[in-house]
């Protein structure tokens, strides 16, 4: 699998970036395994450049592996001018004075990348320094564009880096864009397979679609020997020095969004609840953590709720370590049976919000014929909306879920809703106010009378989550 496969839209965000017509900096963040590299990569191809993966390395022998670097790619090009003298330890400026050469030599944009950015913490100060200097941009000389690629947003602040420093932070793959690469015959399976295994390149590419979501789960996240079973903890352990609590806060999302307080109880070492704050920090930097306040909250409000984006990771943490924490654990075809195949029934409940605040925020427009440019939730004062927001023609949607259409629980579910609407003034007065079920499980008969009876209703069911139909 092309690991940019559904990128189209970060794609093009990142060409629009390399075809500005001044130096830039751009920084390219997001969490293990959701294709940061192979997107620069797919781009870099329309552009003369350099792409460097930064060494583990201290900084001398980065410097000087960045130096070779540009050496024998002036040398593979051909170019005719007089590089920086050849030392054992260049210095950053002598880098830039190499690279300032390539670039008066390129009839376009030259794109410097340096992949791994986070390994360059011990030389921060010379390379931002360095990096400034070869952004004063000078009249019939092409610009020069640095790409920084870090799973951690935090080693390459923006306020390091300049004010006008962009940043393109990349995300799992959406539901629609994974679709292509899950098991499952029916649409309600495969978004089981999504609430699994998430939408991270790295991830998707190890399934096997020829069998059931079962049968990838065990084969690759309950065996022990399998390619994923281990891989959050693995992803974890490489980017935080003491991951016990960062797990504990994990452990505690695996159940879906959640507050501050609800978090703190979950990490019972920690004596304060604003102990967590660095924690809570540090998983936003790295992807790994969605913060998010009611639609109508107030500016600076601290009403918020916390989610983790990845539903691969929130499955390992719900599923597969509480079995590897047991001291005798049971077969994996007796785990799954017992515990994981009636569990995810319950599992989809938290999963199915996100899916459908997703679908708001790419695929409104097929539901509405209009874009949404607000799309969240809405809490407070006895009222609990998990999708909510606003479309671009000013209507606002309410939304509800129900993995299970069945038994009238669609039904409820509208009409808990129509309850929480009724004690809300949000949207109040404004073009109109729709209400929209989402279901995984087709939807039975009765909801489908339900809503049809009702103009300011609509009902998305999985097909239409997926794109495969209304």
């Amino acid at each position: 699998m092309a690991a940019f496969i559904g990128r189209s839209r970060d794609l093009g965000a990142l060409r629009g970036l390399l075809d500005a017509p001044r130096s830039s900096v751009v920084r390219v963040t997001g969490p293990p395994g959701v294709g940061k590299s192979a997107l620069v990569r797919r781009a870099l191809r329309d552009y003369p450049g350099l792409y460097f993966v930064c060494p583990p390395l201290p900084a001398p022998i980065q410097a000087q592996a960045l130096h070779r670097a540009l050496l024998a790619h002036a040398a593979g090009e051909a170019k005719s001018f007089d590089p920086a003298a050849e030392t054992d330890t260049p210095t950053w400026e002598q880098l830039a004075t190499t690279i300032d050469a390539l670039r008066r030599h390129s009839d376009r944009p030259w794109v410097l990348v340096l992949d791994d950015a986070d390994r360059l913490q011990d030389a921060r100060a010379r390379y931002r320094r360095a990096l400034a200097t070869l952004r004063a941009d000078v009249e019939g000389v092409p610009p020069v564009h640095i790409v920084l690629i870090s799973r951690d947003a935090a080693a390459i602040e923006a306020k390091e880096l300049g004010e006008d420093a962009e940043h393109l932070p990349v995300a799992p793959l959406t539901l629609r864009e994974a679709a292509p690469f899950l098991p499952g015959n029916r649409p309600h399976h495969r978004l089981r397979a999504y609430a699994a295994f998430g939408g991270s390149p790295r991830v998707l590419s190890t399934l096997d679609k020829s069998v059931t979501v079962g049968t990838n789960v065990r084969r690759l996240l309950l065996d022990p020997n399998g390619a994923l079973a281990d891989l959050p903890l693995s992803w974890l352990e490489r980017l935080v020095q003491t991951p016990s609590r960062y797990a504990a806060i994990l452990s505690v999302l695996a159940d879906g969004s959640t507050d501050w307080s609800t978090i703190h109880e979950g990490v019972p070492d920690l004596s304060r609840s604003g102990q967590l704050a660095p924690y809570l920090n540090r998983l936003s930097a790295l992807g790994w953590l969605d913060t998010r306040v009611s639609v109508d909250a107030k500016p600076g409000s601290r009403a918020r709720r916390y989610e983790v984006p990845d539903p691969f990771v929130r499955f390992w943490f719900r599923f597969v370590l509480p079995w590897r924490l047991t001291a005798d654990p049971e077969a994996v075809g007796s785990y799954y049976t017992r515990v994981v195949r009636p569990g995810i029934e319950t599992y989809m409940d938290s999963v199915m919000p996100t899916l459908a605040r997703q679908h708001m925020a790419h695929s409104a427009i097929e539901v509405f014929g209009a874009s949404a440019r607000v799309t969240g939730g809405l809490w407070g004062d006895g009222v609990d909306i998990p999708v909510a927001g606003v479309l671009g023609n000013g209507s606002v949607f309410y939304g509800t879920c129900a993995w299970h259409g069945r038994d009238g629980a669609g039904d409820r579910a509208l009409a808990a809703l129509e309850e929480d609407v009724a004690h809300t003034r949000y949207g109040f007065g404004r073009q109109g106010r729709h209400r929209v079920i989402f279901t995984g499980r087709p939807a039975p008969t009765s909801l489908k009378r339900t809503v049809a009876r009702r103009r300011d209703t609509l009902l998305v069911d999985a097909r239409a989550l997926l794109g495969t139909g209304r």
